[in-house]
């Protein structure tokens, strides 16, 4: 399937539940996130006492994810290696040792501003509710982990608003 045919999903994310663990507190997750902000390099996710990240995003419905896409700056701080779940609430660090839904290898064009978005395992990400994603390295093995951009591409699933 096409990217194009999927809509960046934003609109369905609830930004109420948005957790981040390990974020610097001037460089929190909605910088990456929320529309505007995502837009401007400068703004980052920035991790605080090592490299690793993890983020927690619900959606205000059900949803299919296609792809995701990614930025970081060029500095050797952006994300390498990732883990994601699927509808696992409650992850904290301890929890990253499960099997993922799953793990990406990225390479530095994939996190580039150019970038084109990173497909996922479609038939894993059909009945999305939340997702985990656990930044477990980045790619100059500095101390901390830098982000600029997260952009979920899918598509909502019909009638199942969970905010209504």
């Amino acid at each position: 399937m096409a990217t194009s045919q999927f809509e960046d999903l934003l609109e369905h994310i609830d930004f109420s539940q948005v957790q981040c663990l390990n974020q610097q507190k001037d460089h929190p997750v909605q910088n990456i996130l929320k529309q505007g902000l995502r837009d401007q390099s400068t703004l980052l996710l920035t991790s605080d006492v090592d490299e690793q990240l993890l983020i927690y995003v619900p959606f205000s419905q059900a949803v299919k994810i296609h792809s995701i896409t990614l930025g970081a700056p060029s500095d050797g701080s952006g994300p390498k290696s990732l883990k994601i779940w699927v509808n696992k609430i409650n992850m904290g660090f301890e929890s990253t040792d499960e099997t993922p839904t799953q793990h990406i290898q990225l390479t530095e064009e994939a996190i580039a501003d150019d970038a084109t978005p990173v497909p996922l395992r479609f038939v894993k990400f059909q009945n999305v509710n939340s997702v985990a994603i656990l930044v477990e390295s980045n790619f100059g093995e500095v101390e901390n982990t830098s982000i600029s951009k997260l952009i979920f591409l899918g598509a909502p699933l019909q009638g199942t608003n969970m905010t209504e």
